[in-house]
């Protein structure tokens, strides 16, 4: 009998077909495991390896954090962080990592290996840069960042926070030095999706510094150099419109705000600077009318519900692709195109058209979850941004005369 175990633990270790996997997802089991065994003994992360060659690490990556989390539900922290461990392997091809932040920021320092331990100490510091606890995330940050054995992706990212929680009297004359540093971190080597997305983050916060301290010519080249389907082509985009603006080009800034999806008026923070960009030309009567259309779609858009399927819906379709000259774009697609959402919504579209998915699963329940989180969040945001652009535009509109 105990033959025929080993054999059959053989066997579903050898075996890798995606109808095991959902079965295995189904019954909400996890792949290895038993009482009273040390997680090193238990967790074999072959069968994961396996995977990642067949269908991609992303896919591989998903697997185990889903065990991660089954382990962390029937209260086995230390098997949760060997599975946890074994993510590191792959996650920088994931679209989206927060459920591994997450999950690892659930458990102990003390029961972590050290680039988890970095990985942690990385995910409190963004939270606590969220809530605005400047003291809290920058202590974080250089836990994270004095660990060895942080990846080249954790390091990255705790070194974008100390960034971000530099105050002003912190920040060098002119901030060229700051600007430097910032181009340091984007410039080195980060792999995966991960990396790449990171390395666009750190893209708009160089040109922003270099924009604020009127060095637009290189600010015009980092924003001109930010892809359509980043999720960041839209505010990179009327940054480019700004620079142009401020060197007097204010018939470029027209031409590049023309081209984005609802023209000029489509986005009332892009209304602002059109309206003032075609006064500067001269043209009175159309930049009244930018600042009446902008103001006459503030109820649709204060009306306009926000949910995640709709959003997925979105994204799946290609409607969050900034089309030339494209329709107007709704709170909707304004919060689905934004980076954060975009890339959780991605990642469980990813997941979603994976066979292994066809079968009830945490993991992209867990993922929906996040995103439905991202979105709740992103709204908000949204709207306090059209409030802000909208009272700027009342305030505008006695002016242009």
């Amino acid at each position: 009998m105990k033959n025929a175990t080993q054999s059959g633990n053989t066997e579903l270790r050898v075996r890798r077909t995606t109808a095991v996997w959902a079965a295995l997802c189904l019954l909400s089991l996890p792949l290895f495991g038993c009482a009273g065994v040390f997680a090193s003994e238990i967790v074999d992360m072959a069968p994961v390896r396996q995977i990642a060659k067949a269908d991609g690490a992303s896919i591989a990556a998903a697997i185990a954090i889903r065990e991660a989390s089954a382990c962390m539900e029937r209260g086995a922290p230390d098997e949760a962080a060997a599975w946890l461990d074994g993510v590191l392997e792959y996650r920088v091809d994931l679209l989206d990592d927060g459920l591994f932040r997450a999950l690892t920021a659930r458990l102990s320092a003390d029961s972590l290996s050290p680039p988890l331990r970095a990985v942690r100490s990385a995910e409190l510091a963004r939270r606590e840069l969220m809530e605005q606890n400047v003291e809290l995330a920058r202590q974080f940050a250089s836990a994270a960042r004095a660990i060895p054995e942080a990846r080249v992706l954790t390091k990255s990212r705790a070194e974008m926070v100390m960034l971000f929680v530099r105050s002003k009297r912190d920040v060098d004359p002119g901030a060229e030095a700051y600007a430097a540093e910032v181009s340091r971190v984007r410039r080195r080597p980060i792999p995966g999706r991960l990396g790449a997305n990171l390395k666009l983050r750190l893209t708009m916060l160089e040109a922003a510094v270099h924009q604020e301290n009127d060095r637009y010519q290189e600010a015009i080249a980092l924003y001109l150099s930010i892809p359509m389907g980043s999720g960041m082509y839209r505010p990179a985009r009327l940054g480019l419109a700004w620079c142009q603006f401020q060197i007097g080009h204010a018939q470029r800034s027209l031409k590049i705000l023309a081209l984005l999806p609802g023209g000029l008026s489509g986005d009332p923070e892009r209304a602002v600077l059109a309206a003032m960009a075609a006064h500067a030309l001269g043209k009175i009567d159309a930049a009244r009318a930018i600042v009446a259309e902008a103001l006459s779609r503030r109820p649709d858009l204060e009306a306009e519900t926000v949910d995640s399927e709709q959003v997925l819906s979105a994204i799946a379709s290609g409607e969050v692709r900034p089309l030339l000259r494209g329709p107007l774009e709704g709170l909707t697609l304004m919060v689905a195109s934004s980076a954060g959402v975009l890339s959780t919504a991605n990642a469980l579209l990813e997941y979603r058209g994976h066979p292994m998915a066809q079968s009830p699963c945490e993991y992209g329940d867990a993922l929906a979850e996040l995103l439905t989180t991202y979105v709740e969040a992103e709204t908000e945001h949204q709207l306090k941004r059209l409030q802000k652009a909208w009272e700027t535009l009342e305030r505008l509109a006695p002016q242009i005369r």
